[in-house]
């Protein structure tokens, strides 16, 4: 998102996101937050690809699970606060 091409990219598939988020895009699909995070599941192995059942989740409930959890990631992987 933050190189020239990254920038076009997003401008070419609705401009950039409202917030500083994560952006899948994919054969001209674009996926945020907690969409992108369901649909990047499916390309990985088992158990993954389970989390596209979250899509049965209403996006508002998804997305501020995805924000409590982005907010939190180093808390949560056991890292160092930050």
């Amino acid at each position: 998102m933050q190189s020239p091409e990254g920038e076009a990219l997003l401008e070419a598939t609705g401009g950039p996101p409202l917030d500083d988020t994560f952006v899948l895009l994919d054969y001209g699909r674009r996926f945020e937050r907690s969409d992108a995070v369901v649909y990047l599941a499916l390309g990985l192995r088992w158990p993954f690809p389970l989390a596209f059942a979250l899509l049965l989740v209403p996006r508002t409930l998804r997305d501020e699970l995805y924000a409590f959890v982005a907010a939190h990631r180093h808390i949560l992987a056991g890292g160092p606060e930050g």
